[in-house]
């Protein structure tokens, strides 16, 4: 999935735990905290600029796979998420303990919406498989190095190659702009 639809994920998460558990918070820690989950559930692709220094373009290869990189594996998001929420319950920071499950949810919806066509590690550590719901197999051909090129390259194999993701995709965003707006 494209950054926008991964973003739009994580708005839609933290909009929509916040408007059913109303937390006592004021509505600017609200809104940090969407862009907290924002923020998470784009987070596990920030490997992708290590996957650039290496190989002189975003997408990965054969020989590099950011989804095989521990920024995506589940267990390490959904542990670090656990850990901050069950300590910010030990000092009652109500600000912390949403962080804590944003951090998860965020992270989580990236994996959940990778798992359709990309695929994740869920088993990780206890194994290295990647699981997709759709063929992994599909790799994009774009090879371009400049910025804007690259990106409007990547639609293009989007469009015709990935069409479920980028379906799914507009339909997040779409959800999401009907709720911001």
């Amino acid at each position: 999935m494209l950054p926008p639809g991964h973003i739009a994920a994580g708005y839609l998460v933290a909009h929509t735990l916040l408007s059913v558990t109303h937390p006592p918070l004021s509505v600017t820690d609200q809104n940090y905290l969407t862009y907290w989950g924002m923020f998470f559930s784009f987070a596990p692709d920030l490997d992708t600029f290590v996957v650039f220094k290496k190989i002189g373009r975003f997408t990965s290869s054969d020989e590099v796979n950011h989804r095989k990189f521990y920024s995506h594996a589940p267990i390490l998001w959904l542990v670090a998420g656990v850990g901050i929420f069950l300590m910010a319950l030990a000092v009652h920071n109500v600000f912390l303990e949403y962080f804590g499950v944003l951090l998860w949810l965020g992270s989580w919806t990236h994996f959940v919406l990778d798992t359709i066509q990309h695929g994740v590690m869920w088993l990780w550590p206890w194994n290295n498989k990647i699981f997709a719901l759709r063929s992994p197999e599909i790799k994009s051909n774009v090879t371009e190095k400049r910025f804007i090129p690259y990106w409007m390259k990547s639609l293009r194999f989007y469009a015709t190659e990935m069409t479920l993701s980028l379906s799914i995709e507009i339909v997040i965003i779409g959800a999401a702009l009907y709720i911001w707006l």
